[in-house]
């Protein structure tokens, strides 16, 4: 096999979701019209998860606005963050530059050096190929929410790393997404690994149990509700 033959596959391999499907392109949709048509959607199917969607402009500059959301609580700062992950492509260009090349991006620039200059300024829309340096560059892991699907994963660091949450929209938009009791303005988003936020199902069982039992007849809680506030006690517990 031959080097660049060779980088392909190792970048190929990293594909986040192993066998599940990618987003939609962002390009199979016109850019600037998201409507917010699935908004309202996504919030009713993220509030028994003790979820909410924190609106981003949508200005071309939403997913690097919900992730500074996530990394500094300041959505202000989506420019250091598009310059971080523009940094981390090109410092990566022979990975980078195969997925560039496998995507139909609609672009006036021909090569992939001029695809991540143009990514520079301000109002450039980010896709999956930006979330994904953004992982790198930041050792985070992301969940991203989507209404009507299930939420996927792209795993790019350690299971107890940091690990971020967005929700995409039709195709065009990314939200920030917090916990009800992790909304300080200002505050990045509480320290929760991906291996927390999947906690197995027979493991929360056996936490809910446990903690209903130290409870007063009818108390009245909610499975989702003890659930979230048990992930919320393992972050302040470090």
């Amino acid at each position: 096999m031959g080097k660049k033959a060779a980088a392909k596959a190792k970048a190929a391999g990293s594909r986040p979701g192993s066998g599940k499907a990618w987003p939609p392109k962002r390009n199979q949709k016109s850019k600037g019209k998201y409507t917010a048509e699935d908004y309202q959607d996504l919030v009713k199917q993220l509030h028994p998860l003790g979820l909410r969607v924190v609106k981003m402009e949508p200005d071309g500059n939403c997913l690097f606005r919900a992730i500074a959301d996530q990394l500094c609580g300041d959505p202000e700062e989506h420019n250091h963050y598009r310059e971080m992950c523009c940094n981390h492509m090109i410092e990566n260009a022979d990975e980078f530059s195969l997925f560039y090349a496998d995507e139909d991006f609609e672009t006036t620039c021909d090569c992939f050096g001029a695809y991540v200059e143009r990514m520079r300024s301000p109002g450039n829309w980010g896709s999956q190929l930006e979330l994904m340096a953004i992982c790198q560059a930041f050792g985070v892991n992301v969940i991203v929410h989507q209404v009507g699907s299930p939420s996927y994963e792209m795993e790019f660091s350690p299971a107890d790393a940091r690990c971020l949450q967005l929700s995409y929209h039709d195709g065009e938009h990314y939200n920030s997404v917090r916990f009800e009791w992790d909304l300080t303005l200002g505050k990045a988003v509480s320290f929760l690994s991906l291996q927390q936020l999947k906690m197995r199902d027979s493991d929360v069982a056996a936490l809910l149990e446990e903690v209903k039992y130290s409870l007063p007849p009818n108390h009245g809680f909610e499975d989702t509700a003890l659930r979230s506030t048990l992930l919320q006690c393992k972050e302040k517990s470090g």
